[in-house]
């Protein structure tokens, strides 16, 4: 539908801008770091979208931002063991982790930004998810999400239904950080919250991050560049397979809401096993539907080889029968 605009990266980078700045009029104390690091990033997205920076420079960059926010948010909480209890990792060990995740994180949810309405979508569930593990006791940190989740829809809204304004890496980028500091943050304990709220948002968004290991792993194997676009995704492959983008948007914000309230429910009712079991069953899920893929491509493979064989034989019967005639004419 023409060359579509990439006014939706430069709205959340603006939105960012502005956020910070009604965080601490509200007079909370920790939005404004948080939104002041997904600027940050939404201000490397934004030139990335200008001028294509270089893939490696562009990583370090993002490097350097993850280790900022983790040295002013926290390292990655204690791990929940089930029957065992929290497992509170070494400094050494739990703020590289938090940098690596936070990378991972934000590159995952750059790279499944292939569709309209994904991560719009994706992303206003993860609000939602993180409005829920915070119980609305930090007023500043529910007038932030709710108002960023406000505009997301404002933004899904038109991204669907005409495909011409879409996040860019200034909106995956900024959003993305934003997200993923937020739970890293909810997982200190603040305000109440368990640390276990951390790995609730993991278990949540289990698709993305499978989705973006499993490509990335087969990529490599193949030998192929790994920060190229491609179109290898499972998202990406369920579109070609027929299903619409909205559809497939629909099925990755269902189950990244799913996973979250499952994880929620099973960590409240059973702890760490609750958790584990929610995440086994995210797993689960994603491989079922990666089957599913398979299987339909394999099916629909096979039909077009037997519709070609069947075309080829009446082609050739056809081709007899003129002999024939032709020889019978003679």
């Amino acid at each position: 539908q023409g060359r579509p605009s990439r006014a939706g990266g430069i709205i959340i980078f603006l939105l960012s801008a502005g956020l910070t700045l009604m965080a601490v009029v509200a007079g909370a104390p920790w939005p404004p770091i948080l939104v002041t690091m997904a600027l940050c990033a939404a201000l490397l997205g934004g030139v990335d979208d200008v001028s294509a920076l270089p893939a490696i420079p562009k990583l370090i960059v993002l490097g350097l931002i993850s280790v900022l926010t983790v040295m002013m948010v926290g390292p990655l909480p204690p791990v929940p063991i089930p029957f065992i209890g929290d497992l509170k990792l070494p400094a050494f060990l739990s703020y590289p982790l938090a940098v690596l995740f936070l990378l991972a994180f934000v590159n995952a949810f750059n790279f499944m930004d292939g569709l309209n309405g994904l991560s719009g979508s994706v992303a206003i569930v993860a609000l939602s998810l993180l409005l829920l593990n915070s119980g609305g006791v930090d007023i500043g940190f529910a007038f932030v999400v709710l108002l960023l989740a406000s505009v997301l829809y404002g933004f899904v809204v038109r991204n669907v239904m005409t495909g011409q304004i879409f996040l860019g890496d200034a909106g995956s980028l900024g959003l993305g950080l934003f997200l993923a500091a937020a739970a890293l943050w909810q997982g200190q304990g603040v305000t109440g919250l368990t640390t276990s709220a951390f790995y609730v948002f993991v278990v949540a968004f289990i698709p993305y991050l499978a989705d973006t290991g499993v490509t990335l792993f087969q990529r490599w194997r193949a030998g192929k560049p790994l920060l190229d676009a491609h179109t290898e995704h499972v998202s990406l492959q369920l579109r070609a397979l027929g299903g619409s983008p909205l559809a497939a948007a629909a099925a990755y914000a269902g189950r990244t809401f799913l996973g979250g309230v499952l994880a929620g429910f099973g960590q409240a009712q059973l702890g760490a096993a609750g958790l584990w079991a929610a995440g086994l069953g995210a797993l689960a899920l994603y491989g079922l539907t990666v089957r599913w893929m398979v299987c339909r491509r394999y099916d629909r493979r096979t039909t077009e080889r037997l519709a070609k064989s069947s075309s080829c034989e009446r082609s050739g019967a056809g081709d007899t029968t003129e002999s024939a005639l032709a020889a019978s004419s003679a």
